[in-house]
C-alpha cells in the first residue's frame, strides 16, 4: 500500500508550537505512565520534547492514533504519516475484505502470470555423469490488471528444474528437481508499486547430467508455479494461473555449453536365477546363488573398467518392483563380478553370492515379490554413459515368490482338561490342551500374528466326517491365534476354554467332540499350512460320549408303610423316596421319565427275587415329577398293589426298591448311575449301581416279632 508524509499545515503547525510552549510544564505535572511507551535510546532529559492531544511524547517517540495515523516527535515538533488507500483496490467491492489492524481494506491474492524468464546466461560446459551447480535469477512478468497489489504469504511459489533436449521444455526430464526454491524464496512477497521488476536473486539448481547422453543435455528449463501448500497472509483467498491458462507461459528454457560424451553402453533386458543355499527362515539372512543376464543394444559399445555395475534385490508388494523396498541389499556383486567386462550384446554376471532374508519374501503383503535390479556402478571408472529407458533408470524384473514359511503336521492330539461333566441340553464351558504335532524336517519358525484358526463341532463319526452339530470356527483368543510355532518343536494350545451350547441335544447324538486346525483367513504371515501324510479337512475328534452327562443318579432314601391290617391280609405298601442326582445334573420335565420296581429278596443286593415283585410302582403323574437341576428328585406316596405283607421279614428276608429311567422318556436324556465322590449319608448306604439303575435292599422285621413287641 501506498504511503505519504504529511506534515499538518500552518494551522496544525500553530496549535503544534503553540502545544510546544508549554513543553516544560507538560513533562513537570505528567507521570511517565502517561506517555506513550518510547524507544528505549530516548534521553527522558531531552528539552525537546512535545504535547499532543494530551499526552506527553519524547523525542523519537511515536502514537498509533488510529490504524491509518502514526504521529511522532521530531526535536519538539510532532509530525504524523498518514496511510492513503489506493483509489483501484484490484477487485469489487463486494469482494473487500476488513481485516482487523489494517488501515484499508484488502482483496483475495491473484497472481496472473504472462511470462517466465530463466536469465541464466553462462555458458555451462560439462561432462556426461558429472554434477554441477546453477546459480540464477528469475523474473516473473505478471498481467497488472487482473493481479492483486499485494500478495504476500508463506510457501506461495514453486520453481521446478529439469534438463531437457527440446527448447520448450518437452519430453523426457532429467535431473529433475520439483522444488527448487527455499523457504525465503517462496515466500518472496508481490508488491505492484514496486513492481516491475519481479525477480529472485541467486536461485540454486544442483544438477546430475546422468541417465542419458549429451544429446539429451542441451536445454536447461524452469517452470514457476503455486506452492503445493500455499499459506497465504490473513488467509485470504488465493488464484494463481497463467494468462489465458496458457501453461508454456510458465516455463522458460535456456540452451547450455558444451557437453564431452563417454562411451555408451543402452540395458535393454534383464534375466536372472536365484537359488537358496540355505534353509530359508522368516526375518533371518539366507545364504544365496543370484545368476544375472543383462542384454544391451547392439549399438552399445564394449566396456572395461572397474566398479562397472550394480545389483540389487529386494522384495516388493508390486509386480515391477514399484514403490516401497521392505527388504534390500543394494550391491550384491563383488568387486571382481563390478569389474566383468562386457563384449558384444550380453552382459553374463554368474554365481554371485548374498545374504538375503529370501525367507521373508512372499510371506507379507508388502513383499509379495522378489526383484533384482541392474544399473550402472556408482563411480564406474573409466565414467560411461549408461542409457535405460526407465523412470528408475535402471532395469527391475520381479518374480512372485512363495513364501518359504512353512507350518507341516502329522496329526492333532486333543486332550479334554475340564472338571468335568459336560451337561447335555444347556450350555457348557469346555477346557482342552491341544499338540499338533509337526513334520520337524519340514516345517519352519512361523512367528506373527493372527496365525491360526482352530473350530470345533460335534459329529456322530469318529473321523468327524459326518454331518457338523453346533460347529464354532475359531475359539482361539487374540493371544492363541498368535502362538508362535517354533522349529522342531510342536504347536501347542494349553488351558484353551470356550463355551458350545448344546441345548435341544442329549449325549447320545453328540458321540465325538472334533477339532478342526486351519491357517488363519488373514495371517500376518502368508506361510505355507500343510499335513502329511495329506488330510483335508485337518480333523480329530475324541471320544465325548464318555464326558457328556444327563442326569449322574448317586442314591437313594427311601421309606415305607404299612397301614393296619389282619393277619393275612394283602395290603398296599406306601414309599416315600428321595433320589440324590450329582449337583451338576440338568433338570427334567417331561412325562415317562422314571420307573421304579418294589420286590422281594433273599440278599442284600437284590440278586435272589422273590414276590411281591411290582415292576413299576409309578403312577403317570410320579413318572412326570419335575427334577431341578441338581436335584434331589422327591417323589412321595408312591403306592403299590397289595401284597401279603405278613411274609416280610419272615420267608422274604429283604424289601428292595429299584429306580431306574423310563422306557419312554419323553424328552430323552442321558442316565447315568453311580457312586457320589463324597458321602450321601443313608442316601447311599447299601445301593447296588448297576448300568442303568441303582437297588437298594432293606432288611424287614417278621410279623410276628413285630406283633410281639407290639
Amino acid at each position: 500500500m501506498e504511503r505519504r508524509k504529511e506534515v499538518l499545515g500552518w494551522l496544525l503547525a500553530a496549535v503544534v508550537v503553540l502545544g510546544c510552549l508549554s513543553c516544560a510544564t507538560a513533562q513537570t505535572d505528567s507521570s511517565s505512565g502517561s506517555l506513550s511507551s518510547g524507544i528505549d535510546s530516548v534521553d527522558p532529559n531531552d528539552r525537546h520534547h512535545c504535547d499532543f492531544r494530551g499526552d506527553g511524547l519524547f523525542h523519537g517517540q511515536s502514537k498509533r492514533v488510529d490504524p491509518c495515523t502514526v504521529c511522532s516527535c521530531n526535536n519538539g515538533t510532532t509530525e504524523c504519516i498518514i496511510e492513503s488507500c489506493p483509489a483501484e483496490a484490484g477487485c469489487l467491492p463486494d469482494e473487500m475484505v476488513t481485516i482487523e489492524g489494517l488501515c484499508c481494506q484488502v482483496c483475495p491474492y491473484k497472481m496472473i502470470v504472462e511470462d517466465t524468464h530463466n536469465l541464466y546466461a553462462r555458458t555451462l560446459d560439462f561432462t556426461e555423469g558429472e554434477k554441477k551447480s546453477i546459480r540464477f535469477n528469475l523474473e516473473i512478468k505478471v498481467n497488472k490488471k487482473l493481479t492483486s497489489r499485494v500478495v504476500r504469504g508463506n510457501g506461495l511459489w514453486k520453481l521446478s528444474a529439469w534438463i531437457s533436449r527440446n527448447e520448450d521444455g518437452s519430453g523426457r526430464k532429467y535431473s529433475f528437481r520439483d522444488q527448487i526454491f527455499g523457504e525465503e524464496h517462496a515466500a518472496q512477497e508481490f508488491l505492484k508499486p514496486e513492481y516491475p521488476p519481479w525477480k529472485w536473486k541467486k536461485v540454486l539448481y544442483d544438477v546430475d547430467f546422468k541417465g542419458g547422453t549429451c544429446d539429451d543435455y542441451k536445454y536447461f528449463c524452469v517452470k514457476f508455479d503455486e506452492g503445493d501448500t500455499p499459506d497465504p497472509a490473513y488467509e485470504l483467498d488465493f488464484t494463481f494461473r497463467a494468462k489465458d491458462d496458457e501453461e508454456y507461459r510458465l516455463i522458460d528454457c535456456v540452451p547450455l555449453g558444451e557437453c564431452k560424451a563417454f562411451a555408451v553402453l543402452t540395458a535393454e533386458e534383464l534375466d536372472w536365477d536365484l537359488e537358496p543355499t540355505g534353509n530359508p527362515i522368516y526375518g533371518v539372512e539366507t545364504p544365496l546363488s543370484l545368476d544375472v543376464s543383462v542384454r544391451f543394444n547392439p549399438d552399445s559399445t564394449d566396456q572395461r573398467g572397474e566398479n562397472q555395475w550394480r545389483v540389487a534385490i529386494f522384495g516388493s508388494r508390486n509386480f515391477d518392483g514399484s514403490g516401497t523396498r521392505s527388504i534390500e541389499v543394494r550391491q550384491v556383486l563383488s568387486e571382481e563380478a563390478m569389474a566383468t567386462p562386457k563384449r558384444g550384446q550380453y552382459l553374463l554376471l554368474g554365481d554371485n553370492r548374498a545374504e538375503f532374508e529370501i525367507g521373508t519374501v512372499g510371506c507379507t503383503e508388502g513383499t509379495r515379490y522378489v526383484c533384482v535390479e541392474f544399473l550402472k556402478g556408482d563411480n564406474p571408472e573409466p565414467p560411461f554413459t549408461m542409457i535405460i529407458d526407465t523412470p528408475t533408470n535402471s532395469l527391475i524384473t520381479c518374480e512372485e515368490w512363495e513364501c518359504s514359511t512353512r507350518a507341516i503336521f502329522t496329526t492333532l492330539v486333543p486332550e479334554l482338561t475340564s472338571d468335568f461333566p459336560t451337561i447335555e441340553n444347556k450350555l457348557n464351558t469346555i477346557r482342552l490342551n491341544i499338540d499338533a504335532v509337526t513334520d520337524k524336517n519340514l516345517s519352519t519358525n512361523v512367528i506373527g500374528d493372527s496365525l491360526w484358526e482352530l473350530g470345533t463341532f460335534f459329529n456322530t463319526r469318529p473321523n468327524g466326517k459326518g454331518w457338523r452339530i453346533n460347529e464354532i470356527p475359531q475359539i482361539l483368543g487374540n493371544v492363541e491365534k498368535g502362538v508362535d510355532l517354533i522349529q522342531e518343536e510342536n504347536l501347542q494350545f494349553i488351558g484353551l476354554d470356550f463355551q458350545t451350547n448344546i441345548t435341544g441335544l442329549v449325549c447320545a447324538e453328540i458321540p465325538f467332540i472334533c477339532f478342526e486346525l486351519k491357517k488363519h483367513p488373514s495371517p500376518s504371515l502368508d506361510y505355507q499350512f500343510g499335513t502329511i501324510p495329506e488330510q483335508d479337512p485337518f480333523v480329530k475328534c475324541s471320544d465325548f460320549f464318555k464326558y457328556c452327562k444327563g442326569v449322574i443318579y448317586q442314591g437313594i432314601v427311601w421309606d415305607r408303610t404299612i397301614p393296619r391290617h389282619t393277619l393275612g391280609e394283602r395290603v398296599p405298601l406306601t414309599i416315600d423316596a428321595t433320589i440324590e442326582v450329582n449337583r451338576a445334573s440338568r433338570s427334567l420335565s417331561g412325562s415317562g421319565l422314571y420307573e421304579m420296581a418294589v420286590f422281594g429278596a433273599d440278599d442284600p443286593d437284590g440278586i435272589e427275587r422273590q414276590t411281591p415283585e411290582i415292576k413299576q410302582v409309578l403312577t403317570y403323574s410320579q413318572m412326570s415329577t419335575h427334577l431341578p437341576a441338581g436335584g434331589p428328585l422327591v417323589i412321595n406316596g408312591i403306592v403299590t398293589t397289595p401284597v401279603a405283607v405278613d411274609q416280610l421279614g419272615c420267608e422274604v428276608p429283604y424289601l428292595c426298591v429299584e429306580f431306574r429311567k423310563g422306557k419312554r422318556a419323553q424328552p430323552d436324556y442321558t442316565a447315568e448311575f453311580t457312586h457320589a465322590e463324597g458321602e450321601l449319608g443313608s442316601a447311599d448306604e447299601g445301593i447296588v449301581f448297576r448300568e442303568d439303575r441303582l437297588i437298594q435292599c432293606r432288611k424287614e422285621i417278621c410279623p410276628g416279632k413285630l406283633y410281639s413287641t407290639i
